[in-house]
């Protein structure tokens, strides 16, 4: 019985890393598309725009990235 018990218990453990292991992958996924989106929109504006935001492109990696990191927690 005791062999059942540490059994069941260790699959448990497995299926609580595989659980974690895939909420990892799934949030690095979703940052890495806000990232992509945002990089995409920022880099559409104009440079009239972008320091109209207090913005240059050379900005626009440090922003998309913030972004992504600060929205997916």
């Amino acid at each position: 019985m005791a062999y059942l018990n540490t059994t069941a218990s260790s699959q448990s453990f497995v299926l609580a890393r595989i659980t974690a292991a895939i909420a990892t992958l799934d949030a690095a996924l979703k940052r890495r598309k806000l990232y992509r989106e945002t990089y995409a929109e920022l880099e559409a504006l104009t440079d009239r725009e972008l320091e109209d935001l207090g913005l240059s492109r050379y900005d626009l990696h440090t922003v998309a990235a913030t972004a992504s990191q600060d929205a997916v927690r």
